[in-house]
């Protein structure tokens, strides 16, 4: 029984405790990407990115 759940697609009802690895990975994915934009704008924002390229200028 347990094999045929992986096996069918879960589109219908998706259950959090079986996930497919592919649908882990790409929200790994998502995730990372938010966290790197969110640091970005921050370090942007901040100004702290100048900081950075005069430090590397010297």
């Amino acid at each position: 029984m347990a094999k045929h759940k992986v096996i069918e697609p879960k589109s219908d009802h998706p259950d959090p405790h079986h996930h497919e690895k592919g649908m882990h990975i790409v929200i790994k994915i998502l995730l990372i990407i938010i966290i790197l934009a969110v640091v970005a704008y921050v370090i942007i924002t901040t100004g702290f990115w100048e900081r950075i390229l005069r430090v590397m200028g010297r």
